[in-house]
């Protein structure tokens, strides 16, 4: 389900000016010791409410693993902390949007998030997004966070989900992290997975909203 190494060859090293940014959401982004993958967190509005959420792919966090009296155990900041999942904490995951929510209170030690950029809900995301410039933050292959760079090959739509292929390096733990715009630095998708040797895809998070939405 995950991509594999070196699997961009042709990708550049990030310029300088672009890496000193995407340091600012370093720490919005966590190493799941639990399902062994990536999450993030993300501040998400549904019906006019908004709501911080720890996000990853569903086949890194199952239903199974999301139940009553749960603990997640992750990375973040070098520290291992834990989220326990209760009949008070909002939670949802999806087979086949690949992707699990859950709901991060307020006073939890998390307080960097990424928000989502403002044109997810555009009726054509190929002219939005299609070549654009995109990272993904990831922990691959058990190291420490790092960032990949690359573009965005276009958005195709499959059974009514919209799929991001996109050429940005991934490794195993890549699953789960957040494809986000370079240029500020807010979420479209979630990487779940590589399509064959010379791409990767990810969830378009419009599909994902609606979902949570319903729920």
């Amino acid at each position: 389900m995950e991509g594999i190494q070196e699997q961009n060859t042709v990708s550049k090293p990030i310029e300088f000016k672009n890496m000193k940014r995407y340091f600012e959401k370093e720490d919005a982004v966590c190493k799941l010791i639990t399902g062994n993958g990536t999450g993030f967190f993300c501040k998400i509005k549904v019906n006019g409410i908004t709501m911080k959420a720890l996000f990853t792919n569903n086949h890194v966090l199952k239903e199974d693993l999301i139940k009553e009296n749960s603990i997640i155990e992750l990375r973040h900041n070098n520290e291992i902390k834990e989220i326990k999942i209760t009949s008070k904490r909002f939670k949802c995951t999806n087979e086949g949007l690949d992707y699990t929510c859950i709901e991060i209170f307020d006073n939890e030690d998390y307080n960097n998030f990424f928000e989502i950029d403002d044109n997810i809900n555009c009726e054509n995301p190929n002219i939005q997004y299609g070549n654009k410039l995109c990272v993904i933050y990831q922990f691959p292959n058990n190291q420490d966070i790092s960032c990949g760079e690359g573009l965005i090959e276009g958005i195709n739509s499959v059974n009514e989900i919209n799929i991001i292929i996109h050429k940005i390096t991934t490794d195993f733990g890549s699953s789960g992290s957040p494809i986000v715009l370079s240029d500020n630095l807010k979420v479209i998708g979630i990487h779940c997975r590589r399509k064959d040797k010379d791409s990767n895809e990810g969830i378009y998070f419009k599909n994902i909203l609606k979902d949570i939405q319903k729920k």
